[in-house]
């Protein structure tokens, strides 16, 4: 599983739950963001389980190009909008000292430009390559792992419109799902791997969170509003999916049931993006103008995790360690675009 999401020139990252794994308060103090392993330029949504304080997770010597722009409708920009309270000061700048990731036991499936085109490609936390899992000329962005780990979902985009695929994890039977001329993007597996929740615009020309079975069939639109709704997360039981909207007139994070019933706002600063479950169900990462964030699932406890390094050097895409411990994300502290990962 994951949950992810694109903005401004960042793409998709997720993380697997290997073996045993792959089933699977108030305020902290800010832990400093470090370099952890990997690849530079090398970026994404975070979706996964692994973690550390802000470690990079992608840099070699040899600087990579940006990774894939995401729709302009998911580019968070800064604001004079209030940001959320309680914001612990940063401490010190990022290192690069490698340190381990989700107990050596993770893979992460991202996006990069390394060889020229947004390919998908998967690596463990402390492996010295990458796999390279696509290689077409239409761009592929936004993975996404099911939660047994055999497969992942992700967009592909041919000019202008992406449609959902799904793929083995060992990047074969890529499988187009949507098949429409609509705007399909932001794929998440739901815990038990029947369906996957995405965004459309396929009724009213903006775009709605949808779910469908994993087989591309049985499409039940859970959202309606003339604004925005977008990068949906699916809670660890089920039961409820995360996204964000701009219905209230800025982006937010709301929870609704898997229903589409009892939809509710969560957050009130404006600029927030990209909400991601914890694996216990008990804390909703995301992502703001001024940071990465933590809160209960009822929008309580908000515990601010990370201070962007710059007015655009954005700490984005939070995803969740197998043990809670650790939340990965992109950001372009290093120059590239890259993964880091902090402590919670």
């Amino acid at each position: 599983m994951r949950n992810k999401t694109l903005y401004g020139i960042l793409a998709a990252v997720s993380v697997l739950l290997l073996a045993a794994l792959a089933c699977g308060g108030g305020e902290k103090e800010k832990a400093t963001p470090t370099l952890a392993t990997g690849q530079q330029g090398a970026t994404s949504t975070p979706v996964q389980a692994g973690g550390g304080s802000p470690t990079l997770l992608a840099a070699t010597n040899t600087p990579a190009p940006d990774v894939v722009s995401a729709p302009a409708t998911d580019t968070p920009l800064p604001s004079d909008t209030p940001l959320p309270s309680a914001t612990p000061e940063p401490t010190t700048e990022p290192t690069v000292e490698p340190t381990p990731f989700g107990g050596g036991n993770g893979r992460i499936a991202y996006v990069s430009f390394r060889d020229g085109n947004a390919e998908i490609y998967v690596m463990g936390a402390n492996d010295a390559a990458p796999t390279r899992l696509t290689n077409v000329a239409e761009i592929d962005d936004w993975p996404d792992w099911s939660s047994d780990g055999t497969r992942i979902a992700f967009q592909r985009t041919l000019g202008s419109k992406p449609d959902i695929y799904v793929m083995n994890a060992d990047g074969s039977l890529q499988t187009n799902l949507t098949n429409s001329p609509a705007y399909d993007s932001n794929p998440a597996w739901s815990p038990d791997g029947t369906r996957i929740a995405f965004a459309s615009d396929r009724v009213g020309g903006v775009l709605q969170i949808w779910v469908m079975k994993a087989d591309g069939t049985g499409l039940v639109q859970l959202t309606s509003t003339p604004q925005l709704n977008s990068s949906p997360d699916w809670s660890p039981d089920g039961n409820r999916v995360a996204f964000e909207s701009n219905r209230d007139g800025q982006r937010e994070i709301y929870v609704m049931n898997a229903d589409g019933t009892g939809q509710t706002r969560l957050t009130f600063s404006g600029n927030n993006y990209g909400p991601q479950w914890s694996p216990s169900g008990s804390k909703i990462a995301f992502s703001s103008s001024n940071g990465i964030w933590v809160m209960n699932p009822d929008g309580t406890q908000l515990t601010q995790l990370t201070v962007n390094a710059g007015p655009m050097i954005l700490d984005m895409h939070p995803t969740w360690s197998p043990d809670a411990t650790q939340i990965l994300f992109d950001c372009k502290r290093s120059g590239n675009q890259d993964l880091y990962r902090t402590s919670i």
